[in-house]
């Protein structure tokens, strides 16, 4: 899909650019190439589709680049016994394997043109001959080439869409999790981690709606009342589950990346790493903290099945507008954390979390907190500081300043604001 939308706004900038009265021959004739390509793009059949959408699919997320796919790793055109057809024979369009030759998953492609959701009762027939001929069932995915979908029946979830093919390791892990996930309503979030009523509430909700087959949540805290404690609570206790193995910690500043990091290592033993440029590469740790801006930068190099929760902090309105490819891109359980007041939290981030407007997961008010006690009643004091009275001007920032604009994704040169346009 992204590729085709590139070629279109190809031909749009050529049409904007370029007079109809005044067009040369050679610019007619690259308008025409690149109209000619997208509708060719449209135009392919299957075997054109996986050749040179899929294939291409296929490697960017580490499977065998081999052209003709000889390896171990990728079967094209797999043979699969008990079909519906009068030899009891069928040939799914690839077949991905493990390192003992059963399935990890199989793969329907149909022609660019057409709906991939034709595909998935066929795909389905492919997954449980090969369920019956080696004993392990294999997770569908059905493509056009633009559209992806999984569908992981074994687990009870719908299809989906995804925007990548999971990689070996990722799928070799889905596959584990059949055997390995236990019920969560049979595990209780540890004492030392959260000991509070609401918190325990909160996490029952949350492990209610992924046992329901969601998944993503959107919890609700007030400042101060244990939400970075709540999130690692529930964190050991799907790895404990046998869930989640890998997990991604966002935040919007460094300041809280750092307390995230300080109450992972006090409760969790799992290896850490912080994302940033020396670390982008690192693929064997299970806890990822990260910036959003940091895993802007570098998300795409991961592939989608990569992690198995995200657990996104400040969860308000700039998550959706700035921060959105994040939560498409990764196919995992999504958990929000915010402290915005439920009458005040945009309606993208409701969508973006799957709860219905003003109706989240969980929700502990600052209210609610007052009254039990667990906080005080707020005083408001008039202050200022440096930036409200004279704005924010490049020149006047220090090193450190534009370090620190630098490593969250800003460029400090374009800063030039008066303390008018600060206070808006």
């Amino acid at each position: 899909e992204a590729r085709l939308q590139e070629l279109l706004q190809q031909i749009e900038a050529k049409q904007a650019s370029v007079k109809i009265v005044a067009q040369k021959p050679e610019e007619l004739q690259a308008l025409s190439s690149a109209g000619k390509q997208a509708v060719d793009v449209l135009a392919f059949n299957e075997e054109e589709t996986r050749n040179r959408l899929i294939d291409s699919m296929l490697t960017e997320a580490g499977w065998d680049s081999n052209p003709d796919w000889t390896k171990a790793d990728v079967v094209r055109e797999k043979e699969v016994p008990y079909q519906p057809t009068p030899t009891g024979i069928g040939f799914a369009d690839y077949e991905l394997k493990d390192d003992s030759d059963k399935p990890l998953a199989v793969i329907e492609a149909k022609r660019t043109a057409v709906d991939p959701n034709i595909g998935r009762k066929q795909a389905q027939l492919y997954a449980e001959g090969l369920e019956k001929k080696y004993g392990q069932r294999p997770v569908i995915f059905y493509t056009n080439g633009f559209e992806l979908w999984i569908w992981d029946d074994a687990q009870n979830y719908p299809p989906r869409q995804i925007q990548g093919f999971y990689s070996k390791d990722s799928l070799q892990y889905l596959v584990l999790q059949r055997k390995t996930k236990v019920p969560l309503d049979t595990l209780a979030p540890k004492p030392d981690i959260v000991d509070r009523l609401y918190q325990v509430e909160a996490i029952k909700r949350v492990c209610e709606r992924f046992g329901n087959g969601y998944r993503k949540a959107l919890l609700v805290q007030a400042t101060g009342t244990g939400k970075t404690r709540v999130a690692i609570a529930l964190t050991d206790l799907l790895i404990r589950a046998g869930w989640v193995k890998r997990v991604l910690f966002l935040c919007d500043r460094k300041e809280l990346r750092k307390q995230a990091k300080n109450v992972f290592n006090d409760f969790i033993s799992e290896p850490l790493t912080i994302v940033r440029a020396g670390t982008a590469k690192d693929r064997s740790k299970r806890i990822y903290l990260s910036t959003y801006p940091a895993m802007m930068k570098v998300f795409e190099t991961f592939d989608v099945g990569f992690f198995d929760l995200i657990i996104a902090d400040e969860s308000h309105r700039s998550i959706y507008n700035r921060y959105h490819d994040l939560f498409v891109y990764f196919d995992c359980l999504q958990i929000g954390l915010t402290a915005t007041p439920v009458n005040f939290i945009a309606r993208n981030t409701y969508r973006l979390f799957d709860s219905e407007d003003r109706h989240p997961t969980a929700y502990y008010s600052l209210e609610r907190a007052v009254e039990e006690e667990y906080l005080v009643p707020y005083e408001v004091y008039t202050h200022t500081t440096n930036f409200l009275r004279s704005g924010i001007k490049y020149l006047q920032l220090s090193e450190e300043q534009r370090r620190q604009l630098e490593e969250e994704g800003e460029d400090p040169e374009t800063f030039d604001y008066e303390a008018v346009e600060v206070d808006r």
